[in-house]
């Protein structure tokens, strides 16, 4: 073992040392006569020096005290100058000791943080030192607490049928110390299954296995390793019959970004991209929207979710073999590549499946390189296509995707974020056919990316808005914040602006948070959030 020199009382004692010699000593050192045995101890005695060659003294007054059911703090009195350590032992039983730790010479503390909840200790300390073990100080005995006892019971219980597929389920969280909640389930109203066991700190939960014109009958408890709780009331929810679904009504004003706690706002606009959300073969995470749907709920706001595709790619779809090309604005995957086509449509049906019911609306992607529909021309990324067979391979991919968000929908709006998809060839009809074959869902809505002062119905995009106004979700989203912190110049005012999209019939504006933050326009946004529905 490696020992640990006292520098902080070696080089006193040396000093201390020095000083006494007496004179016929020092003249005996320098004739070299050698020192007898019975100067040594009148010398020590003189220095006030501990003999080195004996064994330390014990320590004295050790106390534990358990300051969590992970940790028991111990102190003792260090009794000797002489000691290069000190040796703790630990007990279960209080008769077997094993060595727990070694401390440093002077320590008169320690903290033993391996220790259990709920469990009965016994401690004992001694010095050591290279003439051997101090005898044992006191043994005290301590108890560590529990994990806080049970966890206190969940409470406001709440069932929705947001489909004949789906409820949802949410509760109040009342314990600091659950591991997981327990749900319940029942077809009577008396012989409840267990359903799901969630994480800790979890408020819903979603249901995907119920059928359709059932009565169900839910109640759920906290649990750790103290036990269960009590139950949480409980409540019964009747599925409607299939194809029996409320479809989600968005209105008002939402902020791009920002927060929930903005009265003058309906919702907040959330995005999420396909390499953030899909990031390997078959793995999704939802793991941030899902809390952004949890906030908007608890603060009583709608929200929808923009996907990006095309742009933001997983690296594994690469790897498999789906071609980057460099368009102007990005690199971007088409969507009628044979390896990134299947792989996109999974992940659309992934998403759809897990937030049909909690959207307002969603708006589609992979059908342009961002969200909108647009798309590069075949010469500005050496494609080897003519205009019109890019055309027609886009309008079939797009066609493909409108029928996949809407046979994995049944209560959530799918918007098409409408742009014309080409500068040359015949894009304007080829957006119009996507659009019509998407006007056979009622689910299927449509907004405009580009709302300024001046919009109006002059725009053949606008003009849907207008007249599929009835009925259908349809909406904008503003160029830009009107301050020109971001995006395009909006051409005018706030208000005109909003002015415009309530004249040809909108939903919902889309607005940046400069200016849904910006206290000026606090009594704007509270009038036009109410005007738009």
């Amino acid at each position: 073992m490696k020992r640990r020199l006292r520098t902080d009382t070696l080089a006193p004692r040396i000093a201390a040392s020095l000083i006494p010699l007496t004179a016929a000593f020092v003249a005996a050192l320098l004739a070299g006569s050698p020192r007898t045995n019975a100067q040594l101890p009148q010398d020590r005695a003189a220095t006030g020096m501990e003999e080195p060659d004996a064994k330390p003294a014990a320590p004295s007054n050790l106390a534990a005290v358990a300051t969590s059911s992970t940790q028991v703090d111990l102190t003792w009195s260090d009794n000797s100058n002489n000691e290069e350590s000190f040796k703790i032992g630990r007990s279960t039983d209080g008769v077997l000791f094993f060595s727990q730790e070694t401390t440093d010479p002077n320590d008169t503390s320690y903290s033993d943080t391996t220790v259990a909840a709920s469990t009965t200790y016994w401690y004992r300390i001694r010095a050591y030192n290279s003439q051997g073990y101090s005898s044992f100080s006191n043994v005290v005995s301590v108890t560590t607490p529990g994990l806080g006892g049970k966890p206190a019971a969940p409470s406001n219980l709440a069932a929705v049928a947001t489909s004949s597929t789906q409820v949802d389920l949410t509760w109040s969280d009342n314990s600091n110390n659950e591991e997981s909640f327990k749900i319940g389930r029942s077809i009577d109203g008396v012989l409840f299954f267990s359903q799901e066991t969630t994480d800790p700190n979890d408020t819903s939960y979603s249901d995907r296995t119920v059928a359709a014109s059932t009565t169900y009958w839910y109640r759920i408890r906290a649990y750790n390793s103290d036990g269960y709780s009590s139950y949480a009331n409980v409540v019964s929810v009747t599925t409607p019959p299939s194809g029996g679904t409320t479809a989600k009504t968005p209105h008002g004003l939402y902020e791009i970004g920002g927060g929930f706690d903005n009265p003058g706002i309906s919702g907040y606009r959330a995005e999420l991209k396909w390499s953030t959300g899909n990031p390997s073969d078959g793995t999704y995470d939802w793991k941030r929207i899902d809390g952004l749907v949890d906030d908007a709920v608890s603060n009583h706001k709608q929200i929808s979710l923009t996907l990006r595709v095309l742009s933001d790619y997983p690296a594994w779809v690469v790897a498999k073999g789906a071609k980057v090309y460099n368009a102007p604005k990005g690199p971007m995957l088409l969507p009628w590549d044979p390896i990134a086509q299947p792989a996109v449509i999974a992940f659309i049906k992934a998403v759809c499946l897990h937030f049909d019911g909690q959207l307002d609306y969603l708006v589609m992607g992979g059908m342009g390189r961002r969200t909108e529909t647009y798309m590069p021309l075949p010469s500005e990324i050496g494609l080897d296509m003519t205009i019109d067979e890019a055309i027609a391979a886009w309008v079939a991919s797009s066609t493909l995707m409108v029928d996949t968000y809407a046979s994995n929908l049944s209560t959530t709006p799918f918007i098409i974020a409408a742009g014309t998809p080409f500068s040359e060839g015949d894009a304007t009809e080829a957006l119009t056919t996507v659009v019509d074959h998407g006007l056979l869902y009622p689910l299927f809505g449509i907004m405009q990316w580009g709302l300024k002062a001046d919009s109006n119905t002059g725009f053949y995009i606008n003009n849907w808005i207008l007249n599929y106004d009835l009925g259908r979700a349809t909406g904008f989203q503003i160029t830009g914040a009107s301050d020109g912190s971001v995006g395009g110049d909006i051409g005018g005012t706030l208000e005109e602006c909003f002015i415009a999209a309530d004249a040809m019939g909108a939903d919902w504006v889309e607005i940046y948070g400069a200016d849904a933050d910006n206290p000026i326009y606090a009594a704007l946004l509270q009038k036009y959030n109410s005007l738009l529905k």
